[in-house]
This record gives C-alpha cells, sequence and structure tokens, in this order.
C-alpha cells in the first residue's frame, strides 16, 4: 500500500475528479477544487502524502472489497483480475499528456472492461439501488450522476477500455445477525454498464481541465488566482 500511495504523490488521480470538476458560482474553479490543488501542491512541494483521510464508509469499502471480487468472480466471470492483489505491485497507471492517473478496482481483460466496486454504506443507498420497485433506469441515472467523474478519468487512463461498470455491492453486515444471506448470492449487487461512447465530449472537458490544473500548478502562480485564467 505505501508504494502505491507513493506512486500516486503528487498526481492528479481518477478517484479525486469529482473535487478537480467542482465548480464555483460564475468560475470555472471552485472551492473544493482549489482545496484539491492545494493538496497536489503540497504533495510535489514536499514529495510526500500529506493527507491521510480513513473516512468510516472508506473502511467499510476496504473491508468489503474483497467480498464484492469473489461476487463478481461467482457471478460474472471467474477471469475478473483485482488490481489489489493480482500484480506483484499494485499499479497506479499514468498517462504521457498530465501527471495524472488511475487505478481500477477490477478488470475483465479479454472483455476490455474495467468494473469500480462500490460497497453500499447508508440506508439510503441501499433503498435507492436495491429497491424491487424502483426502475432499474432510475437507478442506472443516479450511479453515472454519482460516478460520472471517476468513469470519465478511468477511461482516460486506459484508452484501451470499451466500458466501465459500476457494482454496487450490499455487503454482509455483522452488526446485524438476520443478515445470513451468502456474500455471493447474486441478490447482493447490481451492476450498471457504460461505454466510452456514452460519455461523448465530456472525456475532452474532463482531459482539458486536468491539463489545465496541471500546468498551472507547474507555472508556480497563487492558486487563488486560477480563475483569473
Amino acid at each position: 500500500m505505501d508504494a502505491w500511495r507513493n506512486k500516486r504523490v503528487g498526481a492528479i488521480s481518477a478517484s479525486r475528479l469529482p473535487d478537480l470538476m467542482t465548480k464555483g458560482k460564475g468560475v470555472a474553479w471552485g472551492k473544493t477544487a482549489i482545496s484539491y490543488l492545494q493538496e497536489i501542491e503540497m504533495e510535489r512541494y514536499f514529495k510526500r502524502v500529506i493527507v491521510n483521510t480513513d473516512a468510516p464508509a472508506l473502511r467499510f469499502g476496504r473491508e468489503n472489497e474483497p467480498y464484492a471480487v469473489e461476487w463478481l468472480r461467482e457471478n460474472v466471470s471467474p477471469d475478473i483480475v483485482w488490481y489489489e492483489t493480482d500484480f506483484d505491485e499494485k499499479p497506479f497507471i499514468k498517462v504521457d499528456w498530465a501527471n495524472f492517473g488511475a487505478t481500477p478496482d477490477t478488470e475483465w481483460v479479454k472483455k476490455q472492461i474495467l468494473i469500480e466496486i462500490k460497497c453500499v454504506y447508508s440506508l439510503l443507498q441501499i433503498c435507492n439501488y436495491f429497491s424491487p420497485t424502483r426502475p432499474y433506469e432510475l437507478k442506472r441515472a443516479d450511479a453515472l450522476a454519482e460516478h460520472r467523474e471517476q468513469i470519465a478519468g478511468q477511461f482516460l487512463a486506459k484508452p484501451d477500455i470499451k466500458e466501465i461498470w459500476i457494482l454496487k455491492y450490499n455487503p454482509q453486515r455483522d452488526d446485524i445477525d438476520e443478515d445470513i444471506v451468502s456474500p455471493t448470492d447474486v441478490s447482493r449487487g447490481i451492476i450498471f454498464k457504460f461505454t466510452r461512447e456514452e460519455m461523448g465530449i465530456y472525456l475532452d472537458e474532463v482531459k482539458e481541465k486536468i491539463i489545465f490544473a496541471d500546468n498551472y500548478l507547474n507555472s508556480g502562480k497563487p492558486l487563488e488566482n486560477i480563475n483569473n485564467k
């Protein structure tokens, strides 16, 4: 994990694109985006990780990701590769046009498909994605709105990929005695599929903003003035 974290030092990452793409009122760069750029600026200056966030939802996701991988191998294909363990070293895939990269969760290599695992944490998310009466297309639209930036980043980092799937996985909860359904039971997951083509010009918009951010950071100009450009 430390080696992987070190690879990401000073790089814009696909998982943080929701922050980077945040706009302000009437300006292209909002407070969240500028705050993220300040974090990157400090990483480049100190040449190390400076923020170690470990929110409960993130810990929950890490703890349950192995079960989600088993769910995929059981219900989709045994050939799915898990980037966490199936390489000698966890990769951070960097592009050649900016200091930007991504680490997918899993890949179905022969199908050229990445599958991002999202373990649902809150009751609201469980109800939103697993309701038997809520139309699938509404759920899919929510998944796209929630993860659009990261999907775009993964497509940009992996030009060979044709589709990115989002797996919403409902893990077994140890604190609920009645939750005895197998972690690989089909009912625990729902998949939403997105193609490169349907992302359209949004990929160009994200790439343009990444390049601008990287160049601005390299310029040494005050980040407070970024909206002047």
